[in-house]
């Protein structure tokens, strides 16, 4: 077997970084941290905008419900617009 010693002798030596505020393992968290956030906040954006889409939709599709008195007052507006444009 090539490049594996299973009696070899392995050291570890664990302990803190001389300057925490130069962290290259800190540096990594926080930037891990805020790549989260990032995509996080873009998946939100993303959901609302998709939401704003959908009601617009609907809103296109809904027509609003009109009593009788409410479709002649339509129409006479209508009509009368027509006239209007007609110059009647």
């Amino acid at each position: 077997m090539i490049g594996c010693c299973r009696w070899a002798h392995c050291s570890f030596v664990i302990g803190r970084e001389k300057d925490p505020s130069n962290s290259e393992v800190a540096r990594l968290i926080k930037q891990s941290l805020e790549q989260d956030q990032r995509r996080a906040e873009a998946a939100k954006a993303r959901e609302l905008m998709q939401q704003l889409q959908n009601q617009s939709v609907e809103d296109e599709v809904m027509e609003p419900e009109l009593d009788e008195e409410d479709q002649r007052t339509l129409a006479n507006a209508q009509v009368f617009n027509v006239n209007r444009l007609l110059g009647v």
